[in-house]
Order: structure tokens, then sequence, then C-alpha cells
């Protein structure tokens, strides 16, 4: 006798998890020297601290992101749009979905009392 999976129904319309940092914490973007502190993170995207002025829209942005579990890994994508004082970079290349997971399991052991809120 087979078994039928169900997939859950989401209530989300997103592709890929996304996982925000708490205030206190965050991965840090490296890019032509500069750094900048990244508050949201997925394997396509990033949501990063700055103005449009430093990073606008439509542009290229290539560097390494330092996530808080000690991994490196080098990022390459295009800004897609300003959000207030974030800027939202979509990512050709970046972190793998094991590095998002291994993320979320490094701050849930560092910040036990923490919940994600939503952005």
């Amino acid at each position: 006798m087979g078994t039928t999976y169900r997939m859950p129904m989401l209530k989300s319309r997103r592709e890929y998890f996304r996982l925000p940092y708490p205030v206190s914490s965050g991965a840090m973007l490296s890019v032509e020297g500069a750094n900048y502190k990244v508050n949201e993170l997925s394997e396509r995207g990033l949501r990063v601290s700055t103005s449009a002025d430093v990073l606008p829209v439509n542009s290229r942005v290539e560097g390494l992101l330092l996530l808080t579990a000690g991994l490196s890994c080098k990022i390459a994508g295009t800004v897609l749009r300003v959000d207030g004082n974030s800027v939202i970079v979509q990512l050709d290349k970046g972190p793998t979905c094991y590095d998002v997971i291994r993320e979320q399991r490094h701050l849930a052991k560092t910040y036990p009392e923490w919940k994600p809120q939503p952005l």
C-alpha cells in the first residue's frame, strides 16, 4: 500500500525562505572595501541596511557575505529595489539552502528567546 504525501499550503507566496536577523546581530556584506549590515537573508536575496545613494537600483553588486555562523560566501546580484532604509539585492550567486538553514540554527542557539518578526 502506498502513501500519499501532500505539500502543505503556504500562507506566503515567497519562493525562498527568508531569515530575518535580530536587531543586535546580522550578517555582514563586504563590497569594494565597504561593509554593510544584512537584515534579512535568503538563498536568492538580501535586505541590506544602506541608502539608495550608496547602492542605486539596477546596480551590480559583487562581494563577500560573512554569516554569523562563521561561514563566508561570494555573492553576485543586482539591486532590485529600495525599501525605506534598506536595499533589496536579488542574487544570481549566493548562499546555498544549507547555508541558510545552518545560519538559522546558529541564531536559534545564540538567541534562544528571539523570535523572528516579519519586516
